[in-house]
């Protein structure tokens, strides 16, 4: 805006702007290169987070928000009037059938207009007739017989029957697991035998969940399912897309730290780029101000610059980020999502490259003629030494180079001080994972094979955990062949009892796991609160609590000592409902006890006597869930290893977990960190390289004359050479310093706090192979860019040289 009196000047600053952009190429390219990497760095790690969190939700579109099962078709049919559920479709299911060492599960899906998503019928059609079924391609195989529209198949039930049903649909999920739904008809599932004790689900999805919060919605699922007479037991939620309904504040967070860190590398860099030029440009904004330049114009110019510069970085480094992003996640893509993250890069870079261009701006503004005049292009408050004689040399000389230059080499260094403490952090984060202790994570801390009831028996029996555990796989016989096999040291058994838990207005599924009379001795050792009675425990029906900090975050309550929670659990037979009080509280450092961790490590919320937890149940009910098998050698493993899979492969409901799947688990997984840490280190260090690059050169440049009145009286090429190079090792020397200073605690931090949040996975190690060749490679940059600074200066005679001015 120019007042009436003022001539209007823009279009020309605007020129002189661009002008200089095309004239000073090395701060041009220097500039929209750091300027790309910050935005291509924001966009992309910002698009990548969004992009798996629209992934997710995009997923959970087409999943049910809640179930309610065990209803009658009366409550089906109230449901689905009820104006809080937008869709609805219906789920029978039958008792599972054992069959070798595989499962079949009969199952009904509705075949309605719903979003809810189901199992994709890929060739023939959902089955109509009485004895149609669609199956998997993988079943059919498994039977031996051609994946084919019209084949007949026997199934044996596990009540002894068996039935002939004609295939008339296929799916093929690609699934290697040894559990296979066979998909019947509506009529049967009125009317077949199999469906006779069947359980019937709906599961729904809501109307105007986009309103709703997390705690708001998993009321309203409950509050629905009392209104029709469904109870709290018989009806649950979808815990991730209730997660969803809420702002993922760790997304947040990391996304805010590595902004700022981006950032502030991006902003040393900029400011670093710019003052060096204004320093090298002194006489030219002297000269402008002696043809009538404002001080506010100079400052326009430099802005303006700043502002085109951003402009073109910025579109390079958003074509670059959003492709990575795209790239990483392509069905998390979203053109609303890469718009809004790209006006938010812009903005914030945008706001950044302004903050950096301010104040060599005001400098640049503030030179008056006279001082252009005078200017050498140093800033020295001592130009003279009160020394009358001093040795030269080429060491010398760069040190008092640096000194002239103090606050240019300040700004370097600091960025590349910056750049490797980033560096060092993220390598002793790669050096400090220990990789068994990773892989041993669970009761794999305590040995080498851990035996669970298989997921998929427990998600299909109707009864959960307990309705497998009635017919346990976990039994004497398996324990025993286990405990046969050469190098097998010891089989522990872990003794669990699936319930449903209602306290302080929350339901959740948990697990109540016994103890003996003999464990109380180190239970007491990590009592917190409360006392612990073995025997009045059992008269008074008491129990106690774990895992309280987990409980303070997930609920943001932890369980209070004298309070009561009523339990709801399958004794074999039927439902039961009690109470139990909270006798005491066991501190979680029992879990750091070595004999503490191996007991009590499948515990969910709660302790209680085994011979209370026995009353619970039927007669010789088996309460194992998990197997524990440790070994005498690990050499051993392979062998061990080949023999329990051929164990466990004839049993479908079992499935096994062994530390050396987990080791190749986590060093796949480790490779995948390692190539994320090594990437972002990567693209910081470009940022301290690109000042690197322009502090040597424009300082090298803008001393052409000095150094051609250097060589007139006698200084040899290799000694010109040397000083060049000197400057920059003792960059390097303190960027090494700053690196080690800093970096070293900064890394011990990163580690001691991941073990201060339970992550005992990581041991502090320095990380002396990236370290040196850190520092190898910090030496060699620059003496590598001094050479090629060198050869550009012997392109002109010294005559020539003499006749330039700075």
């Amino acid at each position: 805006m120019t007042l009436p009196f003022e001539n209007d000047t823009s279009v020309i600053i605007r020129k002189y702007a661009k002008k200089s952009i095309k004239e000073s190429k090395s701060k041009t390219i220097l500039s929209v290169l750091t300027i790309m990497l910050s935005v291509a760095l924001l966009s992309g790690f910002i698009l990548s987070v969004v992009g798996m969190a629209t992934e997710t939700k995009r997923g959970l579109q087409t999943t049910n928000h809640a179930i309610y099962y065990n209803i009658n078709h009366k409550q089906i049919e109230e449901l689905r009037r009820d104006s809080r559920i937008a869709d609805s479709r219906i789920f029978i299911q039958a008792g599972n059938t054992q069959v070798d060492n595989y499962l079949v599960i009969p199952v009904y899906i509705e075949q309605n207009d719903s979003n809810i998503a189901v199992e994709e019928i890929v060739e023939g059609q959902y089955p109509i007739g009485l004895y149609d079924v669609a199956v998997d391609k993988a079943y059919l195989s498994r039977l031996g017989l051609p994946a084919e529209l019209g084949t007949k198949i026997t199934v044996p039930f596990y009540d002894g029957s068996s039935e002939t049903f004609t295939v008339v649909g296929l799916t093929d999920n690609g699934s290697t697991e040894r559990t296979y739904s066979l998909y019947c008809s509506e009529e049967y599932a009125h009317t077949g035998k199999q469906f006779e004790t069947s359980v019937t689900v709906l599961t729904v999805q809501l109307a105007n969940t986009a309103q709703m919060s997390s705690e708001n919605f998993k009321e309203i699922v409950q509050k629905i399912g009392t209104d029709y007479g469904v109870t709290p037991q018989h009806s649950d939620y979808n815990d991730g897309f209730a997660a969803s309904l809420e702002p993922n504040q760790e997304n947040i967070m990391i996304i805010s730290i590595f902004s700022i860190a981006v950032l502030l590398v991006s902003y040393l860099v900029i400011y670093s780029i710019f003052y060096i030029y204004v320093q090298n440009q002194v006489r030219e904004f002297g000269q402008l101000r002696t043809m009538g330049a404002t001080a506010k114009q100079i400052k326009t110019i430099l802005r303006t610059q700043g502002k085109l510069l951003c402009i073109l970085g910025t579109i390079l480094g958003l074509i670059i980020g959003g492709t990575a992003a795209f790239l990483f996640k392509p069905d998390g893509w979203s053109c609303q999502n890469t718009a809004l993250v790209s006006v938010l890069t812009f903005c914030i870079v945008y706001a950044m490259v302004w903050l950096a261009v301010s104040k060599p701006a005001k400098i640049a503004g503030s030179v008056s003629p006279i001082e252009a005049a005078k200017n050498t292009g140093y800033q020295s408050t001592q130009l003279y030494s009160k020394k009358l004689h001093r040795k030269i040399t080429p060491f010398s000389m760069a040190v008092m180079g640096c000194s002239r230059n103090r606050r240019k080499w300040i700004m370097t260094v600091l960025s590349l001080g910056v750049a490797g403490v980033m560096f060092m952090g993220g390598t002793t984060l790669i050096s400090s994972l220990d990789m068994e202790r990773f892989s041993r994570q669970g009761l794999l801390e305590y040995g080498e094979f851990e035996i669970n009831l298989s997921r998929n028996a427990v998600r299909n029996d109707p009864h959960g955990t307990t309705g497998v555990q009635l017919n346990n796989p976990l039994n004497d016989d398996l324990i025993r062949n286990i405990a046969q096999i050469e190098g097998v040291k010891e089989v522990t058994e872990y003794k669990t009892l699936e319930a449903k838990f209602e306290y302080n207005k929350a339901s959740r599924k948990d697990k109540l796991v016994p103890f003996t009379s003999e464990q109380q001795k180190i239970l007491k050792q990590y009592l917190s609160a409360g006392t612990i009675d073995y025997q009045a425990m059992i008269e008074n029906k008491e129990i106690l609590v774990l895992r309280n900090e987990y409980a303070e975050y997930v609920f943001d309550w932890t369980f209070q000592v004298g309070d009561t929670v009523r339990f709801r659990w399958f004794d074999g037979q039927s439902y039961q409902e009690t109470e139990y009080t909270i006798a005491g509280e066991i501190s979680d450092d029992i879990f750091k006890d070595p004999i503490g961790g191996k007991l009590f490590g499948k515990t969910g919320f709660f302790l209680l006597p085994d011979q209370l937890l026995q009353k619970m149940v039927v007669p010789n009910f088996n309460f194992t869930s998990h197997l524990l098998v440790g070994i005498n050698n690990f050499s051993l493993e392979p062998e061990v290893r080949e023999k329990m899979n051929g164990l466990v492969e004839t049993i479908p409901t079992v499935t096994m977990e062994t530390l050396h799947n987990l080791y190749q688990d986590s060093e796949a997984m480790y490779q995948r960190t390692s190539l994320v840490i090594w990437g972002l280190s990567g693209f910081i260090m470009l940022f301290a390289v690109i000042n690197l690059i322009n502090t040597l050169i424009a300082t090298t440049l803008s001393r052409k004359h000095e150094f051609s009145t250097l060589r007139s009286i006698g200084m040899e090429k290799k000694q010109l050479q040397w000083t060049i190079q000197w400057e920059g090792i003792l960059l390097a020397f303190w960027n090494i310093g700053i690196t080690l200073a800093v970096g070293t605690p900064v890394g011990y931090s990163i580690v001691r706090y991941l073990n201060s949040v339970g992550d005992d996975t990581w041991v502090w190690k320095f990380p002396f192979i990236y370290m040196g060749a850190y520092i190898i490679i910090s030496i060699f940059l620059p003496l590598i860019i001094s050479a090629i600074i060198i050869r550009i200066l012997q392109q002109k005679s010294i005559v020539e040289q003499l006749r330039e001015t700075t």
